[in-house]
């Protein structure tokens, strides 16, 4: 029996040993400036060839290198460094800093080939919003993320919008992507849109922006760019354990009585792993500043009665009364690894809010009263159901795979009664989309690669219409927004080839060739249409072609060229809408893609490692343009809608339009602690008119940009910064937007204009321990009253923010 344990106990001892020996050879790789863990750094032997990555936590196992004498420790973005095997034992019990560099301009991006690609071999401007960028931004939505980056211009017709206008387009001209899965729809509008705050920003790890027509890889609708918003997924730290680990956090502010609150749970089973996220917002009416024009003041709004509709002035004319709203987002994701060349992930997301007054009707008058006593959009939802299976390996055909199959649900409604009208008009949207998502890379030698791949896409739409006696909940059917029942479908086949002919000379071509159809049964029954069924189809290729030119690590040259296409959708085709005050949209089936024909060029420099500076100037034409244009119905230019005499229009391919501009930018480093950023951003645009006249283009932003200043040390961050906009006089507006004189100041002449303006702010975060992060700020210090240019609400007066988050 003594023999039996003596031999147990030695068994467990060399048992222990090695356990420890093993578990001895894990390094942990943090950011030399944050301390933070860094994964995916390359842990890499030449002779003999041996590859390891640090993992989430910025652990790598380092027994496979043993006796190795020339071991490279490098990720995109830090300086490398080399040491022998016994050098790197010397960092189990400490860990291993890497110093980041200045400026890299050698980063990942994904956005340009739905694959991890250098920044140094994309001919393009792409940018991206990282997730410190997001962290210390404390943005209230995943809107106001782009706004605050200063690289992209948001337009807001009330607080639970925003729509990103990119270099002379919006809405269904620029492509939003969530995890890779495009967002728009068949009923994505002409307009604004707002879809954008369904993606829950606390849910977001980063945003890849892509100027310019991206319809080589996206397909229809990425005209102005794409907007790539890649969400947090689970994370694996090690195979042979399970974990649990989170972090919740509580935001308030100020000029709209914020109250938010998220909480993240990740479970890590080994070879599995799985991510849940809530979060909660609420707002209340939004207050703008003091300093400003008075035509942005709210002195009088109308609150609906049993009795009937009241005129009631307000007490407080700088508070934007029927403004606030609610939000809930939840996500779920899993990761299943079973080996290192194959991950299936399933990524759950759902979003709704309440009730979101469109404050921009409400503000409208009609002679000397308030026009609508009622116009809110019902509770906008999002599901989306996404399932990837990325395969890497060694074949003929592809070295990597990714599949992704997705179903989105959009739920969506209008609500509107004029004033003292006892009938209220409800439009219900109601959508189902299915996509097929196929891309494949394949090396074709040392200096080529090839990306391919396939889409298909599906949406049916269903919309119903109501009319509703608010005196005796009496209901009538009335005329739809959208044919109920249509369908809209796209299928593709695309490739792109890089190739690196030379250590500083780089191209990349791509083609794309694209099938749409829609079909769907007009509703004739209110407006007697002269047809009653929508036969759409069309055939569309595009393709682009770039160089990137890099005489040095300091230098980098772009040239680019490209075309990109929108497809008609159900809303261009065959909605029933007021488009304007005193205008209604009738169908249209005949319509055309549209095609845009861009060309870039950029120059990108680091000078003495402590200056970056960035400029990057384009010329788009935009031909065969679908815009509103007058009609007629029945021979009459105008019919009665809503119970107003209004003027008939249709969309038309009937206009020719071009954009050009330039960015301009860049970032200095000041000592070790210091730095500065700056953006500009400048664009001009017309489109042709019915009379071949030409006007400004409707979603043409004005200059805008911004300025900071910031310090970063150990645990301290603090950031200064300067937003602005120029301005639009009233000859410069867009003929569409002078007839929306409730959204803009007066001139000296008495006529409607977009002011110039611009805010101070202030923001820091302090690390209290490795567990607690505090943030705090205060944003338009100087309580500037200002309204973005086509914007419908007026932004915030002065707003002091704070936040709280804890990791477990």
């Amino acid at each position: 029996m003594k023999k039996f344990l003596l031999l147990l106990y030695r068994v467990i001892f060399i048992i222990a040993f090695f356990h420890s020996a093993a578990k001895a050879q894990t390094i942990r790789i943090v950011d030399g400036m944050t301390g933070k863990p860094l994964e995916l750094v390359n842990v890499l032997s030449f002779n003999p060839e041996m590859l390891s990555i640090s993992n989430p936590n910025g652990e790598v196992d380092i027994s496979e290198f043993t006796g190795f004498d020339s071991i490279q420790i490098s990720r995109l973005g830090f300086l490398r460094k080399w040491y022998t095997y016994q050098e790197l034992t010397m960092y189990v019990s400490l860990p291993l800093k890497l110093d980041s560099l200045s400026f890299p301009l050698d980063t990942f991006i994904i956005s340009s080939t739905r694959w991890r690609q250098s920044r140094r071999d994309v001919p393009n401007r792409i940018v991206s919003i990282s997730p410190d960028d997001i962290a210390i931004d404390n943005a209230q939505t995943a809107a106001d993320v782009l706004q605050g980056s200063g690289e992209v211009f948001v337009q807001k017709s009330q607080l639970g919008g925003g729509s990103p206008m990119i270099r002379g387009f919006s809405a269904n001209r620029v492509l939003l992507t969530v995890d890779g899965v495009r967002m728009n729809n068949a009923i994505f509008r002409s307009g604004n849109v707002q879809n954008v705050i369904s993606i829950d920003p606390q849910s977001v790890n980063r945003v890849e922006v892509n100027y310019g027509p991206g319809s080589v890889i996206y397909g229809s609708d990425a005209l102005g760019g794409v907007l790539s918003y890649f969400t947090k997924g689970p994370k694996i730290y090690t195979t042979d354990s399970q974990a649990v680990s989170g972090s919740a956090l509580a935001r308030t502010s100020t000029a709209n009585q914020e109250r938010t609150g998220h909480i993240e749970i990740n479970f890590d089973g080994g070879k599995w792993a799985s991510l849940s996220s809530i979060t909660f917002s609420a707002y209340d009416d939004l207050l703008m500043g003091s300093n400003g024009p008075s035509e942005y003041l709210r002195p009088e709004f109308i609150v609906a009665r049993p009795e009937g509709d009241t005129l009631l002035l307000s007490n407080n004319d700088r508070k934007q009364i029927y403004s606030g709203y609610e939000q809930i987002n939840l996500m779920q994701k899993i990761l299943f690894q079973p080996n290192k060349s194959l991950k299936v992930k399933y990524g759950g997301h759902f979003a709704k809010t309440s009730n979101i007054p469109r404050y921009d009707r409400l503000i409208e008058y009609e002679a000397d009263s308030l026009k609508y006593a009622e116009w809110y959009y019902g509770p906008q939802q999002w599901t989306m159901h996404n399932l990837s299976i990325e395969h890497s390996g060694d074949s003929n055909l592809y070295d990597g795979l990714n599949l992704t199959l997705a179903y989105q649900e959009f739920k969506e409604s209008r609500h509107s009664r004029l004033f003292n009208d006892t009938q209220r008009l409800n439009q219900h949207e109601n959508l189902h989309a299915v996509s097929l998502n196929l891309d494949l890379t394949k090396r074709l030698n040392k200096k080529q690669n090839l990306y391919y791949g396939l889409e298909g896409v599906g949406n049916w739409v269903g919309s119903t219409a109501t009319l509703l006696n608010v005196n005796d909940d009496s209901k009538a059917a009335t005329q739809t927004r959208y044919p109920d029942g249509s369908e809209w479908y796209s299928a593709a086949l695309y490739a792109a080839h890089q190739w690196r002919f030379s250590r500083e000379w780089t191209m990349q071509t791509g083609i794309r060739a694209n099938y749409i159809l829609a079909n769907g049964t007009l509703d004739t029954t209110y407006i007697k249409l002269p047809l009653s069924q929508l036969q759409n189809s069309n055939a569309a290729a595009n393709g682009s072609i770039g160089i990137a030119y890099k005489p040095s690590s300091t230098w980098q040259i772009n040239f680019n060229a490209s075309t990109g296409f929108r497809a008609p959708n159900i809303d261009d085709l065959a909605k029933v809408f007021d488009s304007e005050p005193g205008a209604v949209v009738l169908p249209n089936t005949t319509l055309k893609p549209e095609h845009a024909y861009n060309i870039d060029f950029g120059i990108l420099k680091v000078i003495d490692d402590v200056l970056k500076i960035d400029v990057t100037g384009f010329y788009t034409i935009l031909e065969n343009a679908m815009v509103r244009r007058n009609s007629t119905f029945d021979g009459a230019d105008s019919i009665l809608y809503q119970g107003d005499l209004s003027r008939v229009q249709t969309i038309q391919n009937a206009s020719s339009a071009f954009v050009y501009g330039f960015h301009a930018g860049y970032e200095l480093k000041i000592g070790r602690h210091w730095s500065s950023v700056a953006r500009y951003n400048y664009q001009i645009g017309q489109e042709q008119l019915a009379d071949g006249s030409w006007e400004s283009l409707r979603h043409v932003a004005p200059s805008f940009g911004m300025f900071n200043v910031s310090y970063k040390r150990k645990k301290l961050q603090i950031i200064a910064y300067a937003q602005a906009n120029g301005k639009i006089s009233n000859s410069m507006l867009a003929p569409s937007e002078r007839n929306k004189p409730h959204l803009y100041a007066n001139d000296q002449n008495g006529v409607p204009y977009s002011p110039s303006w611009y805010t101070l702010n202030l923001k820091a975060q302090f690390q209290i321990t490795t567990d607690l992060l505090i943030s705090s700020g205060v944003e338009n210090i100087l309580d500037e009253r200002y309204r973005p240019y086509s914007s419908g609400i007026a932004a915030p007066g002065r707003n002091y923010l704070l936040s709280l988050r804890a990791n477990f």
